[in-house]
């Protein structure tokens, strides 16, 4: 079985030899705000060894030159979708505008000709190059 028990020092020495200049100027002149994330990284240069900090830049070179790749297909690929959907599409909206218009126009005479018809009946007119013409009132 385990015992404990208490140790007490049988020097005492005091504290005041063992003071140190940390809470000196050396402190109050160092500020981490006046440092900054560049600053860190480049003291991190001489933290790393130099085989990880080339395999390091080598895979962010081959990082940065895949992502420019694919950016630029990317890129030539969206300009080759928009410009055929362009030349192919505008003339068929085009012609499908159109269309609708006509469509519009064709109803409208056939709302007219019906009116006129129906107007024609209630006044007991027959139709134009024929049959007599009552005035209204009579």
């Amino acid at each position: 079985m385990v015992r404990l028990s208490d140790v007490r020092p049988q020097d005492t020495e005091s504290e005041a030899e063992y003071s140190t200049d940390y809470d000196s100027e050396a402190e109050s002149d160092f500020s981490t705000t006046d440092e900054s994330l560049l600053d860190r990284l480049v003291a991190l240069k001489d933290v790393v060894p130099p085989g990880v900090r080339a395999t390091v830049a080598s895979g962010t070179a081959t990082l940065v030159s895949l992502g420019q790749g694919a950016a630029v297909l990317l890129g030539k690929t969206a300009w080759v979708l928009s410009t055929t959907a362009l030349v192919m599409l505008a003339p068929l909206v085009y012609e499908m505008t159109k269309d609708a218009q006509i469509e519009m126009l064709e109803q409208e005479q056939r709302l007219r000709d019906q009116s006129k018809q129906e107007l024609m009946a209630d006044t007991g007119t027959s139709a134009p190059g024929g049959g007599t013409i009552v005035p209204p009132g009579f």
